[in-house]
């Protein structure tokens, strides 16, 4: 899959983060868990918060940082 599909795949799916069953159903389900998967809209969302947790900058970053402001905007959506 071409980079460009694949943003496009997360960012759809950053967007109905708490819809059940559009997520049960997305391509990014398919792609990372398998097309198989029974709790495929809960696993998703939980490797897509992860993926949010883990781009918080470290304690002694400022607030008004780049990597802060990234973090904060995608965390809030």
């Amino acid at each position: 899959m071409e980079r460009e599909a694949f943003a496009g795949h997360v960012r759809d799916a950053l967007a109905h983060l708490f819809e059940r069953p559009y997520l049960r159903t997305h391509p990014l389900a398919r792609l990372l868990l398998g097309p198989d998967e029974p709790a495929a809209a809960d696993a998703l969302r939980r490797l897509l918060l992860d993926a949010i947790e883990q781009i918080r900058p470290p304690e002694p970053c400022p607030p008004s940082s780049p990597a802060w402001r990234s973090y904060r905007y995608a965390h809030l959506r």
